[in-house]
């Protein structure tokens, strides 16, 4: 009877290149490990582990004629083995595409489930998070209004615990399917009997489940399943008290499930001392503009907002936008809440970035300031949930000051000269005309 095995990266044999591998299968465990030791050095060439990982490497057994499948694998870290005097890498690691339930592929999840559903209903919900299928070898249960939430939870957890408190267990199959197996209690035969003489001690103890005598507590505040998040742009919560300066607001709205909530109208209200640009504004998308952030390391930024899509990214210095850094047809461009991740590493680790993106599920409006100096609150409410924040007119203490310097061109070398533009502010607001003194000159903002 022949037997052999293959190893394919996208589809294509590398059994060649491949000294040997190891699929590893444990109880409880929601996916399958695979380490390839490689006999060519060449390898290595074919991953970049500074990218997201990818669904690219298969692995093929044969017994007798047929050949077997057993299943794909993203290939995520080489296994380093060390020593005092070295640090050795043989192959690559990495686990079967049921690893898309947990981190670092998966989104964590909050929620409440607020009517009666079942453990095989929400468990489905959490593999379908995750573009991935469940067989069940449970029996299913009634899980009942409110008697169950979680926050913050990756979907892998909360199927595990859904399978625990039915004495289940989370596996997979070669397929890339997860698989809620019973755990076996009672036999269908002895391996041994021993009989009362041979007994020399018994004893017993009361394990109550996590699943009984459970009571839900909740709050006397709102019970909507719609959440409202105020912020502003570009520090317009602090406005001088001149009765002219504006500032931009957002609400973002949510649902209970933390999915975006477009063409939801909000409401707005206000103290007296502010004026509004309206009263109701729908939510959808927004552009943001031209944003400045600083690069997380050469491949990742950050931006302030959840994102719908990536317009563009340009190093601070690009005033042209000749580069862009955001190309969707190159592997490894993606984005995640506020989270961006590129092909192209930055110059810099730490590069200052010009960023354009679009958000959504937010509503947008204006506040004028008033002529006093105080606190004014604004809110925004939207089906039954509300959120507030203070816009502060003319306070100082709290809103600060800030001066800054940008000089043209790129630096100031032997022989050469160049301009330096200064700008202050105070309160958010713009200082025309004052004489600020540093160590060898002195710089006057003028009135422009």
């Amino acid at each position: 009877m022949a037997l052999d095995w293959d190893v394919l990266l996208d589809g294509v044999s590398i059994k060649e290149q491949i000294e040997s591998f190891q699929i590893t299968e444990s109880k409880g465990a929601y996916a399958r490990e695979l380490t390839l030791s490689a006999a060519d050095p060449s390898f290595y060439d074919q991953f970049d582990f500074l990218i997201f990982p990818q669904l690219r490497v298969e692995v093929k057994t044969k017994n007798g004629d047929v050949w077997v499948s057993q299943g794909m694998f993203y290939i995520e870290q080489p296994p380093v083995s060390a020593t005092p005097d070295s640090t050795l890498s043989q192959g690559v690691w990495g686990r079967s595409e049921t690893a898309k339930a947990g981190p670092p592929f998966a989104v964590k999840v909050s929620k409440e489930w607020g009517l009666d559903t079942t453990c095989h209903a929400i468990m489905t919900e959490m593999a379908g998070l995750c573009g991935l299928s469940i067989n069940f070898e449970m029996d299913d249960y009634t899980v009942y209004a409110g008697s169950y939430a979680v926050e913050s939870a990756y979907p892998i957890d909360v199927i595990s615990e859904l399978a625990t408190f039915a004495g289940g267990y989370v596996g997979c199959n070669t397929d890339g399917e997860l698989v809620i197996r019973n755990n076996v209690f009672h036999p269908a035969a002895a391996d041994h009997t021993v009989t009362d003489i041979d007994i020399a001690d018994i004893s017993e103890s009361i394990e109550y489940p996590e699943w009984g005598n459970r009571i839900l507590i909740s709050s006397a505040g709102s019970e909507s399943s719609t959440s409202v998040e105020l912020t502003v742009l570009d520090d317009s919560d602090c406005l001088p008290a001149d009765g002219i300066s504006t500032g931009t607001i957002f609400a973002f709205v949510s649902d209970q499930d933390g999915a975006i909530a477009d063409n939801t109208m909000v409401h707005w209200t206000c103290e007296d001392g502010i004026t509004l640009g309206s009263t109701d504004t729908p939510t959808g998308e927004y552009l943001m503009s031209g944003g400045i952030y600083n690069a997380d390391n050469y491949h990742k930024v950050t931006v302030e907002f959840l994102i719908k899509s990536v317009v563009g990214i340009w190093a601070y210095t690009d005033a042209a936008h000749e580069n862009n850094y955001w190309d969707e047809s190159k592997t490894g461009c993606v984005f995640e809440g506020n989270e961006i991740a590129v092909h192209d590493p930055f110059t810099y680790c730490d590069q200052t970035l010009v960023i354009s993106y679009i958000t959504e599920g937010c509503a947008v409006n204006t506040v004028t300031a008033g002529n006093t100096a105080f606190d004014v609150s604004v809110t925004a409410e939207c089906a039954g949930a509300s959120a507030t924040m203070d816009i502060k007119l003319g306070n100082i203490c709290a809103c600060g000051s800030s001066l800054n310097a940008k000089m043209s061109g790129n630096g100031v070398c032997f022989g050469n000269c160049a301009q330096v533009l200064a700008w202050a502010t105070i309160n958010n607001r713009p200082v025309i005309s004052v004489i600020y003194n540093t160590r060898r000159t002195t710089i006057k903002i003028p009135e422009i």
